[in-house]
């Protein structure tokens, strides 16, 4: 073997040398690619929904299950949420319940208020005593 089969020819160093200055002069970019197996986000309802995304702004948010599994989240009666004294009066005059419901729309959201529906009376019972509970107020028979 001769010394010019052993050193490398000039053209390849430079090519090299060439490379090497492109990959410390562009930074690595990378590029998420979403997984085929990631998980879909869980809907209104589903026991790994989070309730807290109805209802931004609020610190406190109450969540029943239901013996289905079915969550339902809801909220207390913040001042931003107070029933107005004029409607209060004019539910109570048109009958009882009315202002019971007036409450739960108050407190609920629109999710909220689409997974209630789903709900059998005992449950719906349930559902309310303890948000009521939860609330700090007093809901009558």
């Amino acid at each position: 073997m001769t010394a010019a089969e052993d050193t490398p020819t000039p053209r390849k160093k430079a090519a090299t040398k060439k490379a090497a200055a492109a990959l410390e002069a562009e930074p690595a970019v990378l590029h998420v690619v979403a997984s085929a197996k990631s998980k879909p986000t869980p809907k209104p309802g589903a026991p790994d929904f989070d309730w807290r995304t109805e209802y931004p702004g609020e610190d406190d948010v109450f969540v029943f299950t239901a013996a289905s599994g079915r969550t339902i989240g809801m909220v207390k009666l913040t001042p931003a949420r107070k029933p107005k004294p004029g409607v209060l009066r004019r539910l109570h005059r048109e009958g009882g319940m009315s202002v019971m419901w007036y409450f739960v729309e108050l407190a609920s959201s629109p999710a909220a208020l689409r997974v209630q529906e789903e709900l059998d009376e005992e449950e719906y019972t349930t559902l309310l005593r303890a948000w009521a509970e939860f609330a700090g107020i007093e809901l009558s028979e």
